[in-house]
Protein backbone atom coordinates (compact mmCIF):
# COMPACT_ATOMS: atom_id res chain seq x y z
CA UNK A 1 0.00 0.00 0.00
CA UNK A 2 2.64 2.58 1.29
CA UNK A 3 4.56 1.49 -2.31
CA UNK A 4 1.58 2.77 -4.19
CA UNK A 5 1.10 5.68 -2.57
CA UNK A 6 4.76 6.43 -3.28
CA UNK A 7 4.79 5.94 -6.67
CA UNK A 8 1.77 7.29 -7.28
CA UNK A 9 2.87 10.64 -5.37
CA UNK A 10 6.36 9.89 -8.05
CA UNK A 11 3.90 9.89 -10.70
CA UNK A 12 1.94 13.29 -9.91
CA UNK A 13 5.29 14.90 -9.35
CA UNK A 14 6.87 13.79 -12.64
CA UNK A 15 3.71 15.09 -14.64
CA UNK A 16 4.02 18.44 -12.09
CA UNK A 17 7.45 18.81 -13.55
CA UNK A 18 7.26 17.65 -17.28
CA UNK A 19 3.87 19.93 -17.77
CA UNK A 20 5.78 23.02 -15.93
CA UNK A 21 8.66 22.08 -18.76
CA UNK A 22 6.79 21.72 -21.76
CA UNK A 23 4.74 24.98 -20.93
CA UNK A 24 8.01 26.55 -20.67
CA UNK A 25 8.90 25.30 -23.95
CA UNK A 26 5.93 26.86 -25.41
CA UNK A 27 6.42 29.75 -23.96
CA UNK A 28 10.26 29.94 -25.49
CA UNK A 29 8.81 28.73 -28.86
CA UNK A 30 5.82 31.17 -29.01
CA UNK A 31 8.71 34.25 -28.01
CA UNK A 32 10.66 33.09 -30.58
CA UNK A 33 8.22 33.35 -33.51
CA UNK A 34 7.25 36.72 -32.17
CA UNK A 35 10.38 37.45 -32.79
CA UNK A 36 10.80 36.63 -35.84
CA UNK A 37 7.74 38.20 -37.08
CA UNK A 38 8.83 41.88 -35.28
CA UNK A 39 6.07 41.33 -32.75
CA UNK A 40 8.43 41.00 -29.05
CA UNK A 41 11.66 41.57 -27.95
CA UNK A 42 14.89 38.75 -28.16
CA UNK A 43 13.98 36.18 -25.65
CA UNK A 44 16.36 37.11 -21.83
CA UNK A 45 19.36 35.64 -21.05
CA UNK A 46 19.02 32.67 -18.26
CA UNK A 47 21.03 32.45 -15.10
CA UNK A 48 18.14 29.57 -13.73
CA UNK A 49 20.13 25.93 -13.48
CA UNK A 50 16.97 24.24 -15.23
CA UNK A 51 17.12 21.93 -17.77
CA UNK A 52 15.89 24.29 -20.59
CA UNK A 53 18.20 27.28 -19.38
CA UNK A 54 20.75 26.27 -21.90
CA UNK A 55 18.36 26.01 -24.37
CA UNK A 56 16.79 29.23 -23.74
CA UNK A 57 20.24 30.95 -23.83
CA UNK A 58 20.90 29.71 -26.77
CA UNK A 59 18.09 31.18 -28.19
CA UNK A 60 19.26 34.80 -27.15
CA UNK A 61 22.63 34.11 -28.65
CA UNK A 62 20.79 33.36 -31.62
CA UNK A 63 18.77 36.10 -31.85
CA UNK A 64 21.69 38.73 -30.53
CA UNK A 65 23.52 37.88 -33.91
CA UNK A 66 20.21 38.26 -35.97
CA UNK A 67 20.23 41.33 -33.96
CA UNK A 68 23.54 41.94 -35.30
CA UNK A 69 23.50 41.41 -38.58
CA UNK A 70 20.29 43.27 -39.42
CA UNK A 71 21.77 46.08 -38.05
CA UNK A 72 24.97 45.71 -40.02
CA UNK A 73 22.63 45.31 -43.04
CA UNK A 74 21.21 48.49 -42.80
CA UNK A 75 24.58 50.55 -42.16
CA UNK A 76 25.50 48.34 -45.29
CA UNK A 77 22.34 49.95 -47.32
CA UNK A 78 22.74 53.42 -45.84
CA UNK A 79 26.01 53.26 -47.09
CA UNK A 80 25.36 52.22 -50.66
CA UNK A 81 22.56 54.33 -50.56
CA UNK A 82 25.06 57.22 -50.10
CA UNK A 83 27.61 56.44 -52.63
CA UNK A 84 24.96 55.55 -55.29
CA UNK A 85 23.72 59.30 -54.50
CA UNK A 86 27.16 60.86 -54.93
CA UNK A 87 27.88 58.48 -57.88
CA UNK A 88 24.84 60.05 -59.68
CA UNK A 89 25.53 63.39 -58.66
CA UNK A 90 29.29 63.37 -60.45
CA UNK A 91 28.03 61.78 -63.48
CA UNK A 92 25.11 64.04 -64.43
CA UNK A 93 27.00 67.12 -63.77
CA UNK A 94 29.48 66.39 -66.72
CA UNK A 95 26.60 65.18 -68.71
CA UNK A 96 24.30 68.38 -68.21
CA UNK A 97 27.47 70.49 -68.93
CA UNK A 98 28.78 68.38 -72.26
CA UNK A 99 24.77 68.73 -73.63
CA UNK A 100 25.13 72.18 -72.78
CA UNK A 101 28.30 73.03 -75.17
CA UNK A 102 27.06 70.76 -77.61
CA UNK A 103 23.56 72.38 -77.91
CA UNK A 104 25.81 75.56 -78.00
CA UNK A 105 28.20 74.54 -80.55
CA UNK A 106 25.24 73.23 -83.21
CA UNK A 107 27.50 71.46 -85.53
CA UNK A 108 26.65 69.15 -88.13
CA UNK A 109 26.35 66.03 -85.49
CA UNK A 110 24.54 67.93 -82.85
CA UNK A 111 21.78 65.71 -83.54
CA UNK A 112 23.40 62.24 -83.31
CA UNK A 113 25.23 64.10 -80.11
CA UNK A 114 22.26 64.66 -78.07
CA UNK A 115 21.09 61.29 -78.69
CA UNK A 116 24.23 59.87 -77.76
CA UNK A 117 23.52 61.80 -74.64
CA UNK A 118 20.07 61.28 -73.79
CA UNK A 119 20.58 57.73 -73.78
CA UNK A 120 23.96 57.57 -71.56
CA UNK A 121 21.86 59.98 -69.07
CA UNK A 122 18.59 57.11 -69.11
CA UNK A 123 21.91 54.12 -68.76
CA UNK A 124 22.91 56.06 -65.81
CA UNK A 125 19.11 56.51 -64.20
CA UNK A 126 18.37 52.78 -64.64
CA UNK A 127 21.70 51.86 -63.14
CA UNK A 128 21.01 53.88 -60.87
CA UNK A 129 18.10 53.04 -60.11
CA UNK A 130 18.82 49.05 -60.10
CA UNK A 131 21.31 49.19 -57.66
CA UNK A 132 19.27 51.25 -55.01
CA UNK A 133 16.56 48.37 -55.61
CA UNK A 134 19.44 45.75 -54.66
CA UNK A 135 20.20 48.04 -51.62
CA UNK A 136 16.91 48.57 -51.14
CA UNK A 137 17.12 52.18 -51.00
CA UNK A 138 13.25 52.97 -52.17
CA UNK A 139 10.09 52.13 -49.82
CA UNK A 140 7.48 50.34 -50.86
CA UNK A 141 4.15 51.28 -49.85
CA UNK A 142 1.70 48.32 -50.74
CA UNK A 143 -2.14 48.87 -50.91
CA UNK A 144 -5.41 47.24 -52.35
CA UNK A 145 -5.10 47.94 -55.91
CA UNK A 146 -6.72 47.02 -59.55
CA UNK A 147 -4.12 44.51 -61.67
CA UNK A 148 -5.71 45.64 -64.99
CA UNK A 149 -5.33 49.79 -64.02
CA UNK A 150 -1.67 48.99 -63.64
CA UNK A 151 -1.34 47.38 -66.90
CA UNK A 152 -3.21 50.15 -68.70
CA UNK A 153 -1.58 52.50 -67.05
CA UNK A 154 1.56 50.81 -68.02
CA UNK A 155 0.50 50.30 -71.59
CA UNK A 156 -0.32 53.83 -72.41
CA UNK A 157 2.83 55.16 -70.96
CA UNK A 158 5.18 53.17 -73.11
CA UNK A 159 3.07 52.46 -76.17
CA UNK A 160 2.84 55.70 -78.23
CA UNK A 161 6.76 55.56 -78.90
CA UNK A 162 5.62 51.91 -80.56
CA UNK A 163 2.78 53.08 -83.03
CA UNK A 164 0.58 50.17 -84.34
CA UNK A 165 1.23 47.51 -81.81
CA UNK A 166 -2.02 46.47 -79.94
CA UNK A 167 -2.78 45.05 -76.31
CA UNK A 168 -5.12 42.27 -75.43
CA UNK A 169 -5.49 42.02 -71.56
CA UNK A 170 -7.77 38.46 -70.20
CA UNK A 171 -8.85 38.69 -66.93
CA UNK A 172 -8.16 40.70 -63.95
CA UNK A 173 -7.71 40.85 -60.32
CA UNK A 174 -7.35 42.96 -56.95
CA UNK A 175 -3.89 42.85 -55.39
CA UNK A 176 -2.18 44.36 -52.38
CA UNK A 177 0.89 45.95 -54.58
CA UNK A 178 3.14 49.04 -54.69
CA UNK A 179 0.99 50.47 -57.40
CA UNK A 180 3.91 53.02 -59.06
CA UNK A 181 6.73 50.53 -58.89
CA UNK A 182 4.86 46.89 -60.53
CA UNK A 183 3.09 49.65 -62.93
CA UNK A 184 6.86 50.41 -63.90
CA UNK A 185 7.88 46.17 -63.92
CA UNK A 186 5.14 46.20 -66.87
CA UNK A 187 6.45 49.03 -68.57
CA UNK A 188 9.53 47.42 -68.97
CA UNK A 189 8.20 44.46 -70.06
CA UNK A 190 6.15 45.82 -72.93
CA UNK A 191 9.33 47.81 -73.74
CA UNK A 192 11.12 44.78 -74.39
CA UNK A 193 8.07 43.01 -76.10
CA UNK A 194 7.58 46.26 -78.08
CA UNK A 195 11.20 46.86 -79.26
CA UNK A 196 11.11 43.35 -81.04
CA UNK A 197 8.11 43.39 -82.71
CA UNK A 198 6.82 45.08 -85.92
CA UNK A 199 3.78 47.55 -86.43
CA UNK A 200 1.34 44.86 -86.59
CA UNK A 201 2.71 43.04 -83.08
CA UNK A 202 0.08 42.63 -80.28
CA UNK A 203 1.02 41.88 -76.68
CA UNK A 204 -0.90 39.52 -74.94
CA UNK A 205 -0.80 40.19 -70.85
CA UNK A 206 -3.09 37.66 -68.49
CA UNK A 207 -4.85 38.46 -64.74
CA UNK A 208 -5.30 35.35 -62.82
CA UNK A 209 -5.95 35.36 -59.42
CA UNK A 210 -5.42 32.30 -57.20
CA UNK A 211 -6.44 31.41 -53.87
CA UNK A 212 -3.19 32.38 -52.25
CA UNK A 213 -1.43 33.73 -55.57
CA UNK A 214 -1.80 36.34 -58.10
CA UNK A 215 -0.71 34.91 -61.62
CA UNK A 216 0.32 36.89 -65.06
CA UNK A 217 2.16 36.88 -67.80
CA UNK A 218 3.29 39.14 -70.83
CA UNK A 219 3.88 37.72 -74.18
CA UNK A 220 5.04 38.59 -77.86
CA UNK A 221 5.25 38.05 -81.15
CA UNK A 222 8.73 39.18 -81.81
CA UNK A 223 10.56 35.74 -81.52
CA UNK A 224 11.77 33.95 -78.22
CA UNK A 225 15.36 34.11 -77.33
CA UNK A 226 18.08 30.61 -77.23
CA UNK A 227 16.93 27.94 -74.76
CA UNK A 228 20.26 29.47 -72.65
CA UNK A 229 19.44 32.71 -72.94
CA UNK A 230 15.87 32.40 -70.79
CA UNK A 231 17.52 32.53 -67.20
CA UNK A 232 20.08 35.10 -68.31
CA UNK A 233 17.72 37.78 -70.33
CA UNK A 234 17.22 39.05 -66.73
CA UNK A 235 21.31 39.90 -65.97
CA UNK A 236 22.14 43.51 -66.17
CA UNK A 237 23.10 44.75 -69.64
CA UNK A 238 22.61 41.07 -71.11
CA UNK A 239 20.78 41.55 -74.32
CA UNK A 240 19.70 38.52 -76.60
CA UNK A 241 21.27 37.02 -79.32
CA UNK A 242 18.59 36.74 -81.34
CA UNK A 243 16.56 39.44 -80.28
CA UNK A 244 17.34 43.06 -81.89
CA UNK A 245 16.81 46.39 -80.54
CA UNK A 246 18.23 49.69 -78.82
CA UNK A 247 17.66 48.71 -75.16
CA UNK A 248 20.15 49.20 -72.85
CA UNK A 249 19.65 45.51 -70.73
CA UNK A 250 18.61 47.23 -67.46
CA UNK A 251 15.07 47.15 -68.16
CA UNK A 252 14.50 43.17 -67.54
CA UNK A 253 16.79 43.18 -64.31
CA UNK A 254 14.91 46.15 -62.64
CA UNK A 255 11.57 44.41 -63.03
CA UNK A 256 12.88 41.28 -61.53
CA UNK A 257 14.49 43.45 -58.36
CA UNK A 258 11.03 45.15 -58.19
CA UNK A 259 8.85 41.80 -58.02
CA UNK A 260 11.30 40.65 -55.77
CA UNK A 261 10.38 43.09 -53.41
CA UNK A 262 6.48 42.55 -54.43
CA UNK A 263 8.00 38.49 -52.53
CA UNK A 264 7.30 37.22 -55.84
CA UNK A 265 9.07 35.34 -58.93
CA UNK A 266 9.69 35.74 -62.47
CA UNK A 267 10.76 33.59 -65.37
CA UNK A 268 10.98 33.82 -69.58
CA UNK A 269 9.81 30.79 -71.77
CA UNK A 270 9.63 29.90 -75.26
CA UNK A 271 6.37 30.10 -77.22
CA UNK A 272 5.84 29.69 -80.73
CA UNK A 273 6.57 32.92 -82.48
CA UNK A 274 7.94 34.86 -79.22
CA UNK A 275 8.48 34.81 -75.94
CA UNK A 276 6.20 35.02 -72.73
CA UNK A 277 7.34 35.97 -69.47
CA UNK A 278 6.01 35.25 -66.42
CA UNK A 279 5.15 36.65 -63.13
CA UNK A 280 4.06 35.27 -59.31
CA UNK A 281 3.17 37.04 -56.64
CA UNK A 282 1.60 36.19 -53.33
CA UNK A 283 -2.05 37.10 -52.29
CA UNK A 284 -1.90 39.06 -48.94
CA UNK A 285 -5.65 39.64 -46.92
CA UNK A 286 -6.68 42.06 -48.45
CA UNK A 287 -9.21 42.37 -45.54
CA UNK A 288 -6.28 43.75 -43.66
CA UNK A 289 -4.98 46.83 -44.27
Amino acid sequence: MIFCAVLGLLAIVFLFLYLRVRIKLCRLVQSADDFLTGQAAPVPYSVSEDALAPVQNAISDLQSRIRLLEDMKKEAHASANNMISDISHQLKTPLASVRLFTEMDAGAHMDVSLTQIERMENLIQSLLKLERLCADGYAFTFEETNAFDIVMDAWNAVSPSYPGRKIEIVGNAAIRADQKWLSEAYMNLFKNSLEHMDESGVVRVTLEKGENTFFSSVSDVGGGVLKEELTRIFDRFYRSKTRTGSGSGIGLSLTREIIRRHHGSIHAENIPGGLRINLTLPILNLSKS
